[in-house]
C-alpha cells in the first residue's frame, strides 16, 4: 500500500482538496513550435514557455493582484484582451486580438522592458486553446 504525502493528507482532512492549475490559454508558437501557456492556480497566474512535453524554459508565477488586465473598451477596430505579468523589469503581455475590419485573429505574447518592445512571439493559427477574452472579462 502506498502512503499519501503528509501535505495531501492534511489538506484532505482539513476539508480542502489539492489545488490544481487550470489552463486558461495555450498555443504553439509560429516560428519554433514552442508552447506558450497561461494557467491559474488558486490566486496566482502562471506563464510558461518552452518545448511541449519538456520542462519550461521560462516559468512565472504571479499573484493575481499583481497581474494587469486589459479589455477592449468598445471603441476602435482592434479588440484586444491582455493579461500582463511582471517579472522584475520585464513584462510578459499575453494577448488575444481581433481586427473587426480584416476579421483576422491573432494571439501571442509581447515581451517588454522599460516600455520598450523586445519581442513579439505569435501563436500558430489553429493551435490556440482557451479563450483569453472570456478570462480577462471574468477577472477584470
Amino acid at each position: 500500500m502506498k502512503l499519501l504525502p503528509a501535505v495531501l493528507v492534511a489538506a484532505l482532512l482539513s476539508g480542502g482538496g489539492p489545488v490544481f492549475a487550470e489552463t486558461v490559454f495555450s498555443c504553439l508558437t509560429a516560428k519554433n513550435n514552442k508552447q506558450l501557456r497561461l494557467m491559474q492556480e488558486g490566486g496566482e497566474l502562471i506563464y510558461t514557455y518552452g518545448k511541449p512535453d519538456a520542462a519550461p524554459e521560462l516559468s512565472l508565477k504571479v499573484p493575481l493582484r499583481k497581474v494587469e488586465f486589459y479589455a477592449w473598451e468598445g471603441v476602435g477596430r482592434a479588440q484586444n484582451y491582455i493579461a500582463s505579468l511582471p517579472n522584475g523589469d520585464y513584462w510578459y503581455r499575453v494577448y488575444q486580438s481581433y481586427d473587426s475590419l480584416t476579421r483576422e485573429r491573432s494571439h501571442g505574447v509581447l515581451v517588454e522592458k522599460a516600455d520598450k518592445l523586445l519581442a513579439e512571439i505569435r501563436c500558430k493559427p489553429g493551435s490556440v486553446s482557451g479563450d483569453l477574452m472570456d478570462y480577462v472579462l471574468k477577472t477584470k
